[in-house]
């Protein structure tokens, strides 16, 4: 079987920089945080489309396992935000852990978990 790529040698976009810059990924997941640790639990449960927003500029939504990624982020130091309007009432994600800062190393993966919290 013959397959046909249209996008056959086009360079792919880099995400926050240029075309020819050094790229690696941003890795993560947004969660219900039951117990209020900070830290995804087996048991937590995942929080399905959620859009999270890089350098204010690109954005992806969460699978149904809360996962996500940005996938030839250029190298260097950039912004993620997550935004909570999807979120199950009561929960929501505390500002400070809704925009962060996070580095980009070459060829690498930066990982991250959001954790979304209810009041107690």
């Amino acid at each position: 079987r013959l397959r046909y790529e249209f996008a056959a040698g086009r360079a792919r976009p880099v995400l926050g920089g240029p075309a020819d810059a050094a790229v690696g990924r941003i890795v993560g997941s947004v969660f219900l945080d039951e117990n209020g640790d900070g830290v995804r639990g087996a048991a937590e449960r995942p929080a399905a489309d959620i859009v999270l927003v890089l350098d204010g500029r690109f954005s992806v939504r969460t699978d149904a396992q809360g996962r996500f990624a940005f996938e030839r982020v250029a190298v260097g130091s950039h912004t993620l935000e997550a935004i909570s309007d999807n979120l199950p009432l009561p929960w929501s994600i505390d500002p400070a852990s809704a925009r962060r800062s996070i580095r980009v190393e070459v060829r690498g993966d930066a990982p991250i978990d959001i954790p979304a919290q209810r009041p107690r």
